[in-house]
């Protein structure tokens, strides 16, 4: 099972906003070939250096995941192919799920939760367990890398009282 499927829209979205461009959509780990002889952009999560070679007319790769680390071999790097990833669009998503689960390690949930599946009710238990309870405009944070995700988990922190810091890799 992938752990994001491309939606069902987007292909033809992107054919109807680049009609002057041949896009051919390979599911999953692709196999079959045939389609990337003729592509100008590709939309995969993987495209191995051997289909490179056989793309012949490939100018753009869309990788839907944020990350592009399996992309990054000499042949695509050095190619004049344009890679482009789906970073801004999960940006707000994957800040939201860091404030959540910063939340509810700050409300001891997951202490809550064993307790509930024992059938237990011990507020002072959860209280004086490591870190105890605490409301996360009491502390800082440190935001390491200031992209999509960090920039958006920034302004959430922020607006929730806390003292924000954050680093980045490219001090511009």
């Amino acid at each position: 099972m992938e752990p994001w499927c491309w939606p069902e829209e987007g292909t033809g979205r992107l054919r109807r906003d680049f009609p002057d461009q041949e896009i051919v959509e390979l599911a999953g780990s692709p196999r079959g070939d045939a389609e990337l002889e003729d592509a100008d952009a590709v939309i995969a999560w993987y495209l191995s250096p051997q289909q490179l070679l056989r793309a012949g007319k490939l100018r753009w790769l869309h990788s839907p995941s944020a990350g592009v680390h399996q992309l990054m071999y000499p042949e695509l790097v050095e190619s004049p192919v344009v890679l482009t990833n789906g970073a801004s669009v999960h940006g707000a998503a994957v800040a939201e799920h860091a404030l959540a689960l910063m939340l509810a390690m700050a409300r001891g949930l997951p202490q809550s939760v064993r307790q509930q599946t024992r059938r237990e009710w011990n507020q002072a238990a959860i209280w004086e367990s490591p870190g105890g309870l605490s409301e996360l405009r009491e502390h800082t944070a440190l935001v390491i890398g200031l992209g999509y995700i960090g920039a958006n988990l920034a302004r959430l922190l922020k607006a929730l009282g806390m003292t924000v810091l954050g680093v980045r890799r490219h001090p511009g």
